[in-house]
């Protein structure tokens, strides 16, 4: 006899009480650690250069500077999903349009430089850049196991939440210490801000409608906006504020009229926060930090990326079409003496993957950011709920925010090998996630629904 699965129930979740949501909740156990580790590890950071009183020393990397307990975490929530599903009598892994990409970039960014260093080596170990896109593809596959389509309301909040903290930190960082060069200094800090930036703008121009629980986040959103859009700001990390314009401007042109009627508004309100956001900078120290952009000489940071570039473009041009195996470090062309601070993985995507991944891996990841913008194009325009249309732009803009910060900084990294894929896996939910099929007539059947798409691996 099989057992009937018990799913999240979407369609009567928005009309439930607090107290029914809560005791709901409270009968999944699993369900309750799952949220409180995913919330943790997506949003806590480790890096001590900002003066946070948030960074605890117990999460100190254990062994070769990178495994610690926040590793140990990360690993144990699939053991949490698993637990889960068995209790509720079933274990389903959901599919995405994105597995086969990511498993290309596993391939060829991944699996295929590790074995090249153990053949160069001699010997098997496991380097640092196993937690750049190897783990950036495991956290893909974790988050489908551990998540359902049905959790999408819960994975929203779970973003939000992450706002929420990194707001708080970033406000004690600055009535402690100041600005300093920014406050907030993890690439996965200015996501998360960014995020809340860009859904408060995308929430006020989707009305609720009759969906009274979007209707809370959106109030939430908007609520949250004038902390979360100065501390956007003071956390002064630069591609991600081009980024954001960027990703605002495109998604305009996707809205409807009434849409792009309503977000002219908080987009104005929204710059006059980010005036706010500089003028607690000083607007000197903001304009030659951006402007430094252009003059790398002006800047550490911006001239290191500079050198960075012009190291690597050498090494892709003795070997550009097999890459070079994990563990090489990149080389110094020039004649200037310097800290090598980034010795593996560098302030750009697209030459790491180029550099260890050689043209096949360039192309696969193309391959994973082509198919997620596709992706993002299909739910903007089936999405038919609020609630849908809202996520469907407010995902959008992270991969055209990731897009562009993917030339300056290393996206498999700080957090953010965890974030992007969590967003990946939330898109890969949403109605018209998959492109329509076609039969042999070359007419378009219907493509797999955003709440059946899964294979059963086991059940009672």
């Amino acid at each position: 006899m099989q057992t009937e699965r018990t799913t999240f129930p979407q369609s009567l979740w928005p009309s439930w009480p607090p107290l029914q949501r809560w005791l709901y909740h409270a009968g999944d156990p699993c369900g309750i650690v799952i949220i409180l580790l995913t919330v943790f590890i997506l949003h806590y950071e480790t890096r001590p250069d900002n003066f946070s009183p948030f960074v605890l020393s117990i999460f100190d990397p254990w062994v070769g500077g990178r495994f610690g307990l926040l590793d140990v975490i990360l690993f144990s929530i699939p053991i949490f999903g698993v637990l889960r599903r068995l209790m509720r009598g079933h274990l389903t892994i959901y599919r995405s349009s994105l597995s086969r990409p990511m498993i290309a970039l596993s391939i060829f960014c991944g699996l295929i430089p590790m074995i090249r260093m153990f053949v160069v080596e001699q010997g098997f170990r496991f380097s640092w850049e196993m937690f750049a896109v190897p783990m950036t593809v495991f956290c893909f596959f974790m988050w489908l196991l551990v998540f359902e389509p049905d959790d999408l309301y819960l994975m929203v909040w779970i973003i939000i939440a992450g706002g929420v903290y990194k707001t708080i930190e970033a406000s004690t960082i600055y009535l402690n210490v100041g600005v300093l060069w920014g406050l907030l200094t993890g690439w996965g800090d200015a996501m998360i801000l960014a995020l809340m930036v860009v859904g408060a703008i995308v929430s006020y121009a989707v009305k609720p409608s009759n969906d009274p629980y979007y209707r809370r986040i959106r109030t939430f959103l908007l609520c949250a906006l004038p902390f979360t859009g100065i501390m956007f700001v003071m956390c002064l990390r630069r591609s991600y504020l081009i980024g954001v314009i960027i990703a605002v401007a495109v998604l305009v042109i996707a809205m409807n009229r009434n849409e792009r009627r309503a977000a002219k508004g908080v987009i104005a309100a929204s710059v006059l926060l980010f005036v706010v956001g500089i003028l607690g900078i000083g607007i000197g120290n903001f304009v030659e930090r951006v402007s430094s952009i252009a003059e790398p000489g002006k800047d550490g940071s911006a001239a290191y990326r500079a050198l960075e570039v012009y190291n690597l473009a050498n090494m892709l041009a003795e070997n550009p079409w097999y890459g070079y195996p994990f563990g090489e470090k990149i080389k110094n062309y020039t004649i200037l003496e310097y800290e090598n601070i980034s010795e593996l993985v560098p302030h750009n995507a697209y030459l790491y993957v180029w550099l260890r991944g050689g043209i096949a891996g360039l192309f696969a990841w193309g391959w994973v950011l082509v198919a997620m913008v596709a992706m993002h194009r299909r739910t903007v325009k089936t999405a038919t709920r609020p609630f849908h249309r809202f996520v469907a732009l407010w995902l959008y803009s992270s991969t055209l925010i990731l897009i562009f910060s993917g030339l300056f900084t290393p996206v498999f990294a700080e957090r953010l090998q965890q974030l992007y894929p969590f967003v990946m896996v939330m898109t890969s939910y949403l109605p018209g996630a998959w492109k329509p099929r076609k039969n042999l007539s070359g007419h378009y059947l219907q493509a797999p629904s955003s709440t059946g798409n899964g294979v059963t691996v086991l059940g009672a």
